[in-house]
């Protein structure tokens, strides 16, 4: 743990959402492109590898633009898009949609010690929010952290996907200060990422936490504190 900490412990924590709380086992997109093509009227020829494949071309063109203007396509648009291209529509039910597509494409697994450690900032008083870079709605990342039973562990969850923009974008971290009604200071914010992470939040006035649990070396930035697993975190707090 490395810890440069001069103020206080936090009134408010927040979260990045994977590779944070949650690891990703696997993302395979053409297996949510077969269950979303299940829930549309489609023609035989339309298959889950076709539609990966022209999905694919898409994310090479709309990835850099989206990392640099920091604004965030969400999943909806871009399979509005998608399906467009082969005259589909999406389902009615855009949300179930979603899910359907996520829990076919995508296994995650709660980080070790996480659970513990939400346990103890709760018992503390500490208040928690989610705030994460994803393509997916902030129902959609509810929903994981609720098959995990992570969910009540939050007063919130914020998704770059349903408010536009994507960290290190320092309006992202404003919305969540207002959400939870704290200065800068007392907030602590924690993900795996230096840039969007700890640089976007130490910007905007937090306190940025590393969580480091494959020990990478960088010299992008040092952070005012660093975390190698969960429990440093609960042993910072008791201290």
């Amino acid at each position: 743990m490395v810890l440069k900490l001069k103020q206080s412990l936090p009134r408010g924590v927040l979260f990045d959402l994977g590779n944070t709380l949650l690891f990703e086992e696997y993302y395979r997109p053409v297996d949510g492109g077969a269950a979303l093509l299940e829930m549309i009227p489609h023609s035989p020829e339309i298959t889950p590898e076709r539609l990966q494949k022209e999905a694919r071309k898409l994310v090479i063109d709309l990835a850099p633009r989206r990392k640099e203007s920091l604004i965030e396509i969400s999943w909806a648009t871009f399979h509005r898009l998608l399906l467009g291209l082969f005259n589909l529509e999406l389902p009615s039910n855009i949300p179930d949609a979603e899910i359907a597509y996520w829990n076919a494409a995508s296994k995650m697994s709660p980080a070790q010690g996480v659970e513990t450690m939400l346990d103890r900032l709760c018992g503390m008083g500490i208040r928690c929010g989610v705030v994460s870079n994803s393509i997916f709605s902030s129902n959609a990342l509810s929903w994981i952290l609720q098959q995990h039973h992570l969910h009540h562990y939050f007063e919130f969850v914020i998704s770059s996907a349903d408010i536009g923009i994507r960290k290190p974008h320092p309006l992202i971290f404003a919305l969540a200060a207002t959400r939870l009604d704290m200065s800068y200071e007392e907030i602590w914010y924690i993900g795996d990422r230096i840039l969007l992470d700890v640089w976007g939040s130490s910007s905007a006035g937090m306190t940025g936490v590393w969580y480091n649990p494959r020990r990478t070396i960088t010299d992008e930035m040092q952070p005012e504190i660093e975390l190698v697993s969960w429990t440093e975190l609960c042993d910072l707090l008791k201290k």
